[in-house]
């Protein structure tokens, strides 16, 4: 603002406060005229009134009047003369004002003085001769002049009236010149003076304040008058605010000594000081000392020690700044249920005084430090709900909000790594470096904020497992080289923790990436040494410490340096740090043991495994909580991830038994934790009405998401995903605590294995263990192994073996190839190629995981095979040698998915009796409320798809057919065409047997959403995907994996899923079952049955019927009805087939022209050839026993 503008402003304010004086002087002559003051104590009061408001206006006009004085001298530096003559006539009016102030009766040479020292001290040095030209100031009484109280009062009013119109810098200028006047001339009550000018200078200036009591120290210094006391306490805050902590430490122990031998130890005064002292404290160690006094203060103010003494407004925002500074550092917190007592509190203040705009107290930063308190106990959906509100609050003013938006989101983000909710953390990862990357962002961004941004993107990276490209190594590399350089410049760095944090995390990734030679690993080891050198520098947290010590370890266990068994040792030292998570936990002392055990300690490093066990099992039983299941998936892949290491350890180190045991324990961890938590919740009175909710919310969620996969469309997650976390976050909370976990043993799954039985349990590792990168580089071995363990039970004893399958790259390559060479076969969509090729790729798998185990198993009739990682999809069945003899051929197989299995559940299903057949259902229907059934023409090769097109889907004639001969079989309730709504499942509770006869789907691409991309279609789809709209009496007409693993079926034997591709598993990390068929495991499930590969639709009917056929009335169970009904469709002959029915006029009835035509081809073909011998047709169907 210019002169002009300032004369201007100024001018209209002075204009505004005589136009109020002459408002109030009408009201009060009014007032006399009604005879409103007859009574002498009202009219005292009045008169006191009256005086204070006199006052205030003169005060008022001499300050609007000495700032516009100040504007003029600026005018007429810049010749503006017609300023001069309006000057000389503001001083005249200010003299006359502080005269009136200071009730003198004339202008005396005093009024004048003061009014002179006054303008001084206001306006500029430069402005000093002009004022002394534009007035006679009789310049001898103001050099021999005294300080009198008139002068003070005046000094002092006209300042508080600048600080209240935010004039900060006169008012400061004004007092600090006060005490100059004071100390010069030789004022008796100097020291009473300088603390009332410090009261109103100390915030508004600490470095004016400072600078007065440097000036006044030696007086002071040696004064135990509270004066001095209260000279001290500005001082300290002084010092304080300009972050000058250990002699701000000095004030006030100066300050504490004083008021504590004048007030005495429990006065409020005495206290404040000594909470000072252990702010100061607290700040100069990191939080190791001053913690017990300020915890004292806090507790003081909360028992009402000091109502009488202070105002309570005052007193508890006091209180809320001590434990903002308490509670801040959530990476320390060593008694959760103190520091959950303190939080409380805060929250309640910072609800209670938001309003006042104070520093750090408002709902942001408490909901931010709630936050932060849960990611530290590992209750991360708690964490991610808190920075979610804090997210949410509404802040007028950042700057004093005390944490930045961009903080609070980098917390959210690092809630999301740690969940490994790639869904979540990608978005809002990229959002932030969007952020970084806009130079026109409207919030400011700390440079720690955007090392930390970076620092977490990188980690999300290094979770996810993924291959960089060569392009994001070099540009991490030169990133790392730059820091290499500012870190050893001894530089200053703009922000070193983070800084730091970040040079670890790129060090990490490229080990991870095998991408740092041993020369340059050397060289980053040197940095990470410089920077635990320098600790006061870079202020690590411990956590952070604690994983520097741990990947300067790695990398000196990689390079083969002596000194790593001293950063491992120093790891293992701080292993009890806060804020370490249970998954860090077992990484570090799995790498410890691997390290031992290289070194041929064996007994110690079997001690360090053990210990990561046993925080992977403290892990997963914490994530039993998350009802989600693709969540609970993805926190425990790096939980997984750490057992893989621990298992190739414990593989060669320990026996067998042992070894077999940990696989039991720790295999397919999800699997195992989703087991649990719904026995957990099925046991236990949990909140129906809240499950209620969560299951509708998923539906929805579910429905939104199959839409998705079938079409693009765009649908608004975000507030149903909000409103489905939120239920989530109330479940979790809600869970119950304490709960009892099934003990899992090597002798307890030995009893509950079915007598004369074998199991084969297949488990990928990795040949060796510990092999540091030159090892590895330097060995032509290939890794990649299978473990196979096969356990035999005869007369209730068991005999166990361990065999190993070398080649295990190769394995799954086959195992690739096979299933989609089979999927082609029986779709008619083969290659020639891909047909030359099958029996190769047979034999060779063949060769490599069944040859092997055939002689332990020979002479069981029933085998189960329990599959690891793509061996889940693989049809063992089919695989069989140059003398072309399958294992089928041998031995009734039965899938599972771990040995383990036979611990849950019961022989016997109770509670449930009948049989739930649908099928055939009607895709396309009209909204009424019951429909006959509708015929609708198929495709020509009527055949079950694999990729589902909605707009393609055709009714399966045959599977109409079917739905009949199974109930003619077996019985039970029959629903088809309109009828076979996907409410008829979801309702199915209840029942012995489900036989489902309708299209599958499976998106092997969707690996985000395999629980989505995993599903059945039912009546009304066509409906629904047309207008988008969900029916009452249909829904959506799909049935999702997701919404069928909510379902209980807890008392049903046996599920057979007629459909393509039912029976394909998403092949996530040791995660067990993941499609349809875990989704009806979890639902409580025994046995289901259902297809790899699309099929012919007689051919899936006819085998269904034989199935029954041998399952019905109990004559065998599923896996021996199974194993018969192959044998039947593979040697079925036409002429049979006219036997059973097939070819009946009752039969063509309910086929449609084409498939009738498509019949009557084939009844008119060689009564003896047998049509379905190919495996195509029935080489799909599985059967896994879940329970």
């Amino acid at each position: 603002m210019n002169a002009k503008e300032e004369y201007e402003q100024i001018t209209e304010l002075i204009d505004a406060e005589r136009e109020r004086h002459l408002n109030r002087l009408i009201t009060a002559l009014a007032a006399v005229y009604q005879g409103e003051n007859e009574n002498t104590d009202a009219a005292e009061a009045s008169d006191d009134d009256t005086r204070k408001r006199r006052d205030e206006e003169n005060t008022a006009m001499t300050a609007l009047l000495a700032l516009r004085i100040k504007a003029e001298c600026e005018g007429i530096r810049f010749h503006l003369s017609n300023h001069i003559r309006q000057m000389k006539e503001d001083i005249e009016k200010l003299i006359s004002y502080v005269q009136s102030l200071e009730y003198e009766w004339e202008i005396s040479d005093a009024v004048k003085s003061d009014a002179y020292d006054l303008l001084c001290s206001i306006c500029s040095s430069e402005d000093r001769a002009i004022i002394d030209q534009s007035y006679v100031w009789n310049q001898r009484s103001i050099i021999n002049k005294e300080i009198t109280p008139e002068m003070c009062w005046l000094f002092m009013k006209v300042a508080q009236y600048l600080r209240n119109m935010n004039r900060i810098s006169e008012a400061v200028s004004l007092l600090e010149d006060l005490c100059m006047f004071s100390r010069e001339r030789d004022n008796p009550d100097h020291k009473e003076l300088i603390c009332r000018a410090l009261t109103q200078i100390c915030d508004d200036s600490p470095e004016t304040t400072c600078r007065i009591c440097r000036k006044e120290y030696s007086l002071f210094m040696n004064d135990t008058s509270l004066y001095s006391g209260d000279f001290f306490w500005f001082y300290g805050c002084a010092l304080m605010s300009l972050m000058c902590v250990e002699d701000c430490l000095y004030a006030f122990e100066k300050c504490y000594q004083i008021r504590r031998k004048i007030l005495g130890d429990n006065n409020y005064y005495t206290e404040v000081a000594r909470r000072e002292i252990a702010y100061c404290k607290f700040k100069l160690t990191d939080g190791s000392e001053g913690r017990a006094d300020l915890k004292r203060f806090v507790d003081q103010s909360e028992a009402g020690f000091f109502n009488s003494e202070v105002d309570e407004t005052q007193l508890q925002i006091q209180e809320a700044r001590i434990l903002y500074t308490l509670l801040r550092d959530f990476t320390d917190i060593s008694d959760p249920v103190e520091y959950k007592k303190y939080l409380k509190i805060y929250e309640q203040l910072c609800q209670r005084y938001e309003y006042k705009g104070e520093y750090c107290i408002n709902m942001r930063t408490a909901w931010n430090i709630r936050g932060g308190y849960y990611l530290n106990v590992g209750d991360y959906i708690r964490a991610e709900s808190a920075f979610l509100n804090a997210l949410r609050v509404n802040v007028t003013n950042e700057e004093k909000c005390g944490i930045s938006r961009i903080r609070v989101q980098s917390n959210l983000l690092l809630v999301y790594h740690l969940q490994n909710d790639i869904k979540k953390a990608y978005p809002l990862a990229v959002e932030l470096l969007k952020t970084i990357e806009n130079e026109y962002a409207e919030e400011h961004i700390e440079e720690s904020d955007v090392y930390r941004i970076y620092t977490l993107f990188l980690s999300i990276q290094v979770q996810a497992l993924t291959t960089a490209e060569q392009e994001e190594i070099d540009n991490i590399k030169k990133l790392l080289e730059e820091t290499y350089d500012r870190i050893l410049s001894d530089g200053i760095l703009d922000a070193p923790r983070e800084q730091a944090g970040f040079f670890i995390t790129c060090i990490c990734y490229l080990i991870q990436q095998d991408s740092l030679s041993i020369s340059e690993q050397r060289k980053f080891s040197s940095v990470l040494c410089k920077i635990e050198e320098n600790e006061e520098v870079f202020d690590l947290a411990p956590m952070q410490m604690t994983m520097l010590y741990y990947y300067n370890a790695l990398i000196l266990y990689e390079i083969g340096e002596a000194q790593a068994e001293e950063y491992f040792r120093k790891t293992i030292n701080n292993f009890d740090t806060n804020g370490l998570q249970h998954t860090q936990k077992a990484a570090i002392a799995q790498s410890y043991g691997t390290y031992l055990c290289r070194q041929g300690r064996f007994d110690a490093g079997h001690y360090y495994i053990q210990m990561a066990l046993d925080k992977i099992t403290a892990a997963w039983q914490q994530y039993v909580q998350y009802i989600n299941d693709y969540r609970l998936l993805m926190i425990l892949r790096p939980v997984q991830l750490n057992f893989f290491f621990c298992y190739a350890v414990i593989r060669q180190t320990e026996n067998i038994n042992t070894a077999y045991e940990q696989l039991l324990r720790f295999k397919a961890l999800a699997s195992l934790a989703g087991r649990e938590r719904n026995r957990i919740i099925h046991g236990s009175c949990s909140n129906t009405e809240l499950l209620g909710k969560i299951r509708r919310l998923q539906n929805a969620m579910a429905a939104l998401e199959s839409e998705n996969i079938f079409r693009n469309v765009e649908k608004d997650y975000e507030k149903l995903s909000e409103q489905l976390r939120r239920a989530e976050r109330d479940f979790a909370i809600q869970f119950p605590q304490g709960a009892s976990f099934t003990e899992i043993s090597l002798q307890a799954v030995q009893d509950k294995i079915p007598d004369n039985t074998a199991v084969v349990e297949y488990y990928g590792t990795v040949k060796s263990y510990g092999k540091t990168q030159a090892e590895l580089n330097n060995s032509s071995e290939n890794q990649l192994i299978f473990d196979v363990y096969i356990t035999r039970k005869e007369s209730g004893k068991c005999r166990m073996q361990r065999i190993t399958i070398p080649d295990g790259m190769k394995i799954l390559e086959d195992v690739r190839a096979f299933v989609i060479s089979m999927q082609h076969i029986s779709s008619g969509e083969a290659t020639i190629d891909e047909l030359d090729q099958i029996d190769g790729i047979r034999f060779r798998l063949y060769d490599a995981i069944i040859a092997p185990v055939l002689p332990a198993i020979e002479g069981y009739s029933t085998v189960y095979i329990a599959p690891d990682g793509e061996l889940i999809n693989l049809p063992f069945d089919l695989l069989y040698g140059e003398e072309k003899i399958c294992l089928s051929d041998r031995h009734n197989c039965v899938k599972i998915e771990c040995a383990r299995d036979f611990l849950f559940g019961s022989d016997e299903i109770s509670g449930s009796s009948g049989t739930l057949i649908v099928g055939d259902p009607e895709y396309e229907v009209r909204e009424r409320g019951i429909e006959p059934e509708k015929t609708v023409k198929t495709e020509k090769d009527q055949q079950r798809i694999r990729n589902l097109d909605v707009n393609e889907i055709s009714s399966l004639p045959f599977a109409k057919v079917e739905s009949y001969r199974v109930s003619d079989r077996i019985g039970g309730e029959l629903y088809t065409g309109a009828y076979a709504a996907k409410q008829v499942v979801l309702s199915a509770s209840g029942y012995e047997n489900i036989h489902i006869a309708t299209h599958g789907y499976f998106d092997p691409d969707n690996t985000d959403a395999s629980l989505y991309s995993s599903g059945l279609v039912f009546a009304g789809i066509k409906n629904w995907y047309q207008t988008g709209e969900i029916s009452p009496l249909y829904g959506n007409g799909l049935l999702t994996a997701d919404e069928v693993s909510r379902m209980d079926l807890s008392s049903t034997k046996l599920v057979v899923l007629s459909s393509c591709l039912s029976g394909m598993n998403d092949v996530q990390f040791n995660a067990g079952f993941y499609g349809m068929v875990s989704a009806l495991s979890a639902a409580g499930v025994k046995y289901v049955i259902s297809n790899l590969w699309s099929v012919n639709d007689l051919a899936s009917a006819v085998f269904m019927d034989a199935f029954y056929y041998y399952y019905a009335n109990g004559r065998n169970e599923p896996p021996v009805a199974l194993s018969k009904a192959r044998d039947y469709l593979k040697s079925v002959t036409i002429d049979e087939l006219r036997r059973q029915g097939w070819f009946h006029p009752t039969t063509y009835q309910m086929l449609d022209m084409e498939s009738r035509n498509f019949l009557y081809t084939l009844e008119q073909r060689n009564g003896k050839r047998k049509p379905f011998r190919n495996e195509a047709f029935w080489g799909g169907f599985t059967c896994y026993e879940c329970y």
